[in-house]
């Protein structure tokens, strides 16, 4: 029975995923299953608490890249398993966007093994998932997503007891500011 439930849900990814054909640049948008992604959702004003991007194919398998842990490459299968039962995710796809190289190389050449920032800090040393994500399409596209102040104050106590100190007025940005990017169009969900 797990074996068959399994089956449908990659058969009903394949199809939805193909459904939308999936591009190398595409943002994903995913609801984690985690309390502080609870939290990062509220605090943005977005159900989104993590972000990816897509890679392209390689041996026929698309690959997703994100910050969580080292920032790494993951099958979109994979990345999809990810998301909280009952939710979408949402797939955004950058405006002009003509990369002169192929992503996968570019991804595994400057980005790969990058550490995870959990303090949420705007600099290079450390990524967290959406300035990743903005950093790397920034990489091809120029500076179209700017960071702005973060605002840790609608879940103040929760931040002030896992960080130290909380980068409150910072430059920054959340899964939430790509959604509402103007240099991003939806082109639909993955279920």
């Amino acid at each position: 029975m797990k074996l068959l439930l399994k089956s449908l849900i990659l058969l009903s990814l394949s199809l939805s995923a193909q459904a939308l054909e999936l591009k190398a640049g595409d943002v994903l948008l995913i609801e984690l299953r985690c309390y502080s992604c609870s939290i990062i959702a509220d605090e943005t004003g977005s159900r989104f608490s993590h972000s990816g991007v897509v890679l392209g194919q390689q041996a026929g398998t698309t690959l997703v890249a994100q910050a969580l842990g080292k920032v790494h490459a993951t099958t979109l299968s994979t990345f999809v398993a990810q998301k909280s039962k009952n939710t979408s995710i949402l797939v955004l796809r950058p405006k002009n966007f003509m990369p002169k190289e192929n992503l996968i190389n570019v991804f595994n050449r400057d980005w790969r093994g990058i550490p995870f920032d959990s303090n949420y800090t705007w600099d290079d040393e450390k990524l967290y998932c959406s300035e990743f994500v903005a950093k790397f399409l920034e990489s091809f596209m120029g500076p179209v997503f700017p960071p702005k102040p973060l605002d840790f104050s609608r879940n103040w106590d929760y931040w002030s007891s896992v960080m130290n100190p909380v980068p409150q007025g910072e430059p920054g940005n959340s899964p939430g500011d790509l959604e509402r990017s103007s240099e991003l169009e939806v082109i639909g969900e993955i279920f």
